[in-house]
């Protein structure tokens, strides 16, 4: 009777011992899937600040605008005179106007941006000079060549 209490009191220690290793390998799974979701986060961060990193200034004049596809397309003065198309997000600031709706053809613009695959995206969209304040600087000038 004592060698059964004996193989008992044997199984009962050695009982948890093979259970701690299932245990321990169920912790380190979730610790390895959590390991693997924080290091896609950081990979995705990476590729996001990557983005940025190509990002770009110009400044130049409006050639067009669509405010339905969120996009502003302006000839680069500093570098080619070329346009190019400008896509505004959520996170686009608007500096001296409120929105696309308020940048028109002729405006002058300084556009802060990143390349995000193909597209600029614009972080911020300042109009430095409204069209409109071209044509009423030409209209004095000329009003005040004609008085003199």
């Amino acid at each position: 009777m004592k060698k059964y209490y004996l193989y008992i009191a044997i199984l009962a220690l050695c009982a948890p011992l093979c259970a701690y290793p299932a245990i321990s390998l169920a912790q380190s799974s979730s610790d390895e899937e959590a390991a693997e979701g924080q290091a896609m986060q950081e990979m995705q961060y990476d590729e996001a600040m990557a983005a940025r990193e190509t990002a770009g200034y110009m400044e130049g004049e409006v050639v067009g605008v669509n405010a339905a596809q969120e996009v502003v397309v302006a000839k680069n003065s500093q570098y080619d005179n070329e346009p190019y198309a400008y896509y505004a997000n959520r996170s686009t600031t608007f500096i001296n106007v409120d929105s696309l709706e308020d940048i028109g053809k002729g405006d002058y613009v300084n556009i802060d941006y990143f390349v995000s695959g193909d597209k600029r995206i614009a972080e911020s969209i300042n109009v430095e000079e409204k069209a409109y304040k071209k044509e009423e600087t030409a209209k004095v000038t000329l009003e005040k060549v004609l008085s003199d």
